[in-house]
């Protein structure tokens, strides 16, 4: 009984790591949309695994690689390549005259 009742809360926890962060994940990305383009959007997506990989680091020990650290810089650099490319565009206003 003991047994089952751990082994419905483990399954119960998995669950939630699985709903919890996708949910969350979508929501912040739709309520981006409103001021950033879908573009900077999607690039800010390709940072995810780099993004794991410093939280691991730091909160788990884990070990990073040597091919770990050049995918990472690469990423790092499109971003900010990516970044300095975009500018923004001013908004244009038509104005009536009088």
């Amino acid at each position: 009984m003991i047994f089952s009742a751990i082994l419905w809360t483990i399954g119960g926890f998995f669950l939630l790591l699985a709903i919890v962060p996708t949910f969350l994940g979508h929501t912040l990305f739709n309520w981006a949309i409103r001021w950033l383009s879908t573009a900077t959007i999607s690039m800010g997506i390709i940072f995810e695994p780099v993004g794991s990989t410093i939280l691991a680091y730091i909160i788990l020990h884990e070990k990073v690689t040597g091919a770990q650290w050049l995918g990472g810089t690469i990423v790092i650099f499109g971003l900010m390549l990516f970044i300095l490319s975009t500018k923004r565009k001013p908004k244009v206003t038509i104005s009536r005259k009088h």
